[in-house]
C-alpha cells in the first residue's frame, strides 16, 4: 500500500548504487508516463552519473534509435536502473530492449500492485513491504514528537494512552506516524489539546477510491493547518509527482498569489520562507538538502501527500489539474496547471480568468494561441512558462496589468515586447537560460520588481545592459545577470533592498564606485562578481564596508591581493574564488571564518605551499582546491582541523605530491574527487602506496581521467576501512 515506505528504501538503495554501479539511473514512472519521455531520461541519467555531457540530440531522435543509443552506451557497464511508481506492466516491455542483460546489472521497481512487480520471461525477486510494528510504530512517534524536548524521545506518562490511540490508528503506515508526529510536535502537551485531535482520526474517507487507503492521519494534518498555509501547501498539488520545487521560485509564486500575511518588521518574502519551514517541520513536504553546503534549497511532495492536495484542490474549487487530451476545464477555477501528458492549450481556457497558469509541457506553442487568451486574463497574477518552447512573447502580454510574476526561464524566448512596461504590478521576472538578446525599453518603469533573474548560466560570459534610470528600481531584492559600466556602478548604491547580485564585465575603472555602492547594499547576502576577461584586475580592496550580513561571495576576476574584509566577515557561509592569483596562501585567513561550510579556490593562489592553521576552518563540509599549477605542498593537517569537512575535490594541482600529513585526522570526509593528478600522486594513494593509510577509511574515492571516445574515463577507489 501507499505510504510504507518503498521509494524511501529504494532512495536507500539508490545511494549505494552510486558507489557500486560504473553507472545509474533513477527515473519516476506514475500513472502518465511516455515511452519515449521514459527512454531519454534513462539516456540522461546514465549519463551524469558519470559526470559526461548528454547527447543533445535526443529530443529529435526516435525511441528505437534512443533505445539503441542506451544499449550502446551501457555496453561493458555494470548499471542499476530505478523505476519508480509503476502502475501498468507495460513499461518494463517498453524499456527492457534497451538495456544489455550480462554483467551483475540491477533493475528495481517500486509499485502499488504486486502483479506489476512480476515481470514475465526475466529472473525476478519481490520485497513485501510491511506495517511497522506496533512497538516500531510507537518508537518512531515518540521520537517525532518528544525527541527535542525534555523527554528525550520519551512519551509523558499522561499522554500515553491517548498517543498510544493516535499510533493505533495510523496502523504501522510510516507516512501517517511521521506527518501525525509532526503536527503533535507543535502542540502543547495539554491531553485535552491531544483527545481532541483524536477525535478527528476516527474516519475514512470514502469518496475516492485512490484516497480510500489513507487514514484520516493524513488529512487531519492537513485539517489543523492555519488557512495561509493549507493555500501554500494546496498550490504545491499542481506540480507533478516527483517534481523538485525550488524554494525561491515558491516562495515568489505564494507572494505575487497574496497568500502571505503582512509583517511589520520582515520582507513579504521573509515571511513566505517561515512558511515554507513550517510546512517542512510538519512534513507535509519533503526537504531538497543540498549534500555540499546543507542549505535547504528545494522541496518535493510526497504522492500521498500530493494525492491529499489534489483531492482538496479540487473538494474547494482551489484549482484545476489538466494531465490528459482533454480539450476543457470542467468549471471554472482560479488556477490552472497544464502537465506534461496535456498536448493542447483547452480553447475554453481564456473564459475562466484564472489568477495563475503554469505550464509542464515541453510542447511547441503557437504564440497565437497565448494572444486569444491574453486579452481575457484580466485577473491573472501568475504565468509560469519554465521550460516550454515558446519562441514569442505576444504583445498582449502588457494587458495583463495584475500580473505580478512571469518565469520564461529555459524557454526560446528571444527578446520581450515593449508592451511589458505596462506591466507596473510585476515583482518577479525570470528569463534565465532562455534565448533572450536584451532587455526592452521602458523596463525601468516597472518599479515594484522585486527579482530581476537574467543570468543565462553559471558560467555565461553574457550579461544584459541595464537601463540608464536603474535608481528607480529601489524595490530589488534580486539583481541576477547585469552587466556593469560607469553609470550602473554608480546608480546601484540606490538599490538599497538587494540581497542577491550577481554582475559582470567588471573593469578596473570602475572597481572604486562600484565597491562604494556596494558599502551600500547593507541587506546583501550573496554577491557574485565577475571581472571583463580572465586577465581583468580588480582592487576590491577598496570594499572599506562590506554588508555586515553577507553569506554568500563569488569573485572570478584578478585580485593577487587578498580583500582583508573577507577574513573578518564572519556571516560567510559559501567562498569560491576564480582567477584571483593570490601571491600570498588565502588559505590561513579564511580558516578563521567560523561559519564557513563551502570553499572552492580555481586558480586563485600561485605559491607553491598550503597550510590550514590549527583548529581552522570547525564547519567547513566542502573544499574544492583547483587548477593550483605551482602548488607542490600541503603542510601537516593537526587533529580538530576541518572536523566537519565531508567533501574534498583537488583538481588539476599537477605538481602536488602527495596529501598532507595528519590527513587521516577528517575523521568526517565521506567522498574525495581526484582528478588531473600526477601518476604519482595517484600511485601514493592506491592501496599499498605511502598515502594508502590515510586514506583507507574513506568510504568514496574517484579519479576522474581523460575524455576518451566522448566518454570520461573514471576508477573508483572504495576503501571504508575502519582505523
Amino acid at each position: 500500500m501507499g505510504g510504507l515506505g518503498k521509494t524511501t528504501l529504494a532512495k536507500k538503495i539508490y545511494k549505494i548504487a552510486t558507489t557500486s554501479f560504473d553507472c545509474h539511473a533513477w527515473i519516476y514512472v506514475s500513472q502518465s508516463f511516455q515511452k519515449k519521455n521514459i527512454l531519454k531520461r534513462m539516456l540522461e541519467g546514465f549519463y551524469k552519473s558519470r559526470k559526461e555531457a548528454v547527447p543533445n540530440h535526443g529530443e529529435t531522435m526516435e525511441e528505437t534509435n534512443i533505445a539503441k543509443m542506451i544499449n550502446d552506451y551501457l555496453q561493458g557497464k555494470r548499471y542499476a536502473l530505478f523505476l519508480d511508481d509503476i502502475w501498468d506492466t507495460s513499461v518494463w516491455e517498453d524499456v527492457k530492449h534497451a538495456l544489455p542483460h550480462e554483467g551483475g546489472s540491477k533493475i528495481i521497481f517500486t509499485t502499488r500492485s504486486e502483479n506489476r512487480a512480476r515481470p514475465v520471461h526475466e529472473k525476478f525477486h519481490i520485497h513485501k513491504v510491511k506495517p511497522l510494528s506496533y512497538e516500531l510504530a510507537w518508537e518512531l512517534f515518540q521520537k517525532k514528537v518528544f525527541l527535542n524536548q525534555d523527554t528525550q524521545g520519551t512519551c509523558p506518562q499522561h499522554l500515553v494512552e491517548v498517543g498510544n490511540a493516535m499510533v493505533k490508528r495510523c496502523k504501522g503506515l510510516p507516512l501517517a506516524i511521521v506527518v501525525i508526529g509532526g503536527l503533535m510536535s507543535k502542540k502543547s502537551t495539554d491531553p485535552a489539546e491531544w483527545n481532541d485531535v483524536l477525535e478527528n482520526l476516527c474516519w475514512e474517507l470514502k469518496d475516492n477510491e485512490d484516497l480510500a487507503r489513507l487514514n484520516r492521519a493524513l488529512l487531519t494534518s492537513y485539517n489543523y493547518l492555519p488557512y495561509h498555509l493549507k493555500s501554500c501547501f494546496l498550490y504545491c498539488g499542481l506540480f507533478p509527482g516527483d517534481y523538485v520545487i525550488k524554494r525561491k521560485k515558491l516562495i515568489c509564486m505564494w507572494v505575487a498569489e497574496g497568500f502571505i500575511k503582512e509583517h511589520q518588521q520582515k520582507t513579504p518574502e521573509e515571511v513566505s520562507s517561515n512558511y515554507f519551514a513550517q510546512l517542512i517541520d510538519r512534513n507535509l513536504l519533503q526537504p531538497v538538502i543540498d549534500e555540499y553546503t546543507g542549505d535547504l534549497i528545494a522541496c518535493q511532495v510526497h504522492d500521498l501527500m500530493r494525492d491529499i492536495a489534489i483531492h482538496m484542490l479540487k473538494k474547494e474549487e482551489f484549482a484545476a489539474i489538466l494531465t490528459n487530451r482533454r480539450n476543457n476545464f470542467e468549471e471554472a477555477q482560479r488556477r490552472l496547471a497544464i502537465q506534461n501528458t496535456a498536448i493542447d492549450i483547452p480553447g475554453s481556457m481564456g473564459e475562466l480568468n484564472p489568477r495563475s497558469i503554469l505550464l509542464f509541457n515541453d510542447q511547441e506553442f503557437p504564440s497565437s494561441s497565448f494572444c486569444r487568451m491574453f486579452s481575457k486574463f484580466k485577473l491573472l497574477r501568475v504565468l509560469d512558462l519554465e521550460g516550454t518552447k515558446i519562441k514569442i512573447l505576444p504583445n498582449e502580454v502588457g494587458g495583463l496589468i495584475h500580473l505580478r510574476y512571469l518565469s520564461l526561464r529555459r524557454t526560446q524566448i528571444e527578446e520581450l515586447p515593449v508592451s511589458l512596461q505596462r506591466l507596473h504590478n510585476l515583482q518577479t521576472l525570470d528569463v534565465r537560460d532562455s534565448h533572450l538578446k536584451g532587455l526592452p525599453t521602458g523596463i525601468e518603469m516597472l518599479t515594484k520588481f522585486r527579482h530581476l533573474n537574467l543570468m543565462k548560466i553559471s558560467d555565461s560570459r553574457e550579461f544584459y545592459k541595464m537601463p540608464k534610470k536603474t535608481a528607480s528600481l529601489s524595490n530589488l531584492q534580486t539583481l541576477s545577470g547585469a552587466s556593469v559600466d560607469s553609470g550602473f556602478s554608480r546608480e546601484l548604491g540606490y538599490l538599497t533592498q538587494l540581497k542577491k547580485l550577481l554582475i559582470g564585465e567588471v573593469k578596473g575603472e570602475d572597481c572604486r564606485q562600484l565597491c562604494d555602492s556596494i558599502s551600500q547594499l547593507k541587506w546583501l547576502r550573496s554577491l557574485k562578481i565577475l571581472g571583463q576577461g580572465e586577465d581583468e584586475e580588480l582592487n576590491l580592496q577598496e570594499l572599506s564596508q562590506p554588508p555586515q550580513y553577507l553569506e554568500k561571495l563569488i569573485l572570478k576576476c584578478v585580485m593577487k591581493e587578498f580583500p582583508q574584509w573577507i577574513g573578518s566577515h564572519n556571516c560567510l557561509r559559501y567562498i569560491t574564488l576564480m582567477n584571483s592569483q593570490f601571491v600570498k596562501d588565502p588559505l590561513t585567513t579564511l580558516g578563521q571564518l567560523p561559519n564557513l561550510v563551502y570553499l572552492t579556490l580555481f586558480n586563485a593562489y600561485v605559491g607553491k605551499q598550503i597550510c590550514c592553521t590549527s583548529g581552522g576552518f570547525p564547519k567547513l563540509r566542502t573544499m574544492r582546491i583547483s587548477y593550483m599549477k605551482v602548488l607542490e605542498e600541503w603542510s601537516r593537517i593537526e587533529e580538530g582541523t576541518m572536523k566537519s569537512l565531508q567533501y574534498l575535490v583537488i583538481d588539476s594541482c599537477p605538481k602536488l605530491k602527495m596529501l598532507p600529513d595528519g590527513f587521516q585526522h577528517l575523521a568526517a570526509i565521506k567522498q574525495l574527487y581526484l582528478e588531473g593528478m600526477s601518476e604519482e600522486f595517484m600511485k601514493r594513494v592506491r592501496g599499498g602506496g605511502d598515502d594508502y593509510l590515510k586514506v583507507r577509511y574513506i568510504p568514496r574515492i574517484v579519479k576522474f581521467g581523460e575524455v576518451v571516445d566522448g566518454k570520461y574515463i573514471f576508477e573508483t577507489l572504495s576503501y571504508g576501512e575502519k582505523n
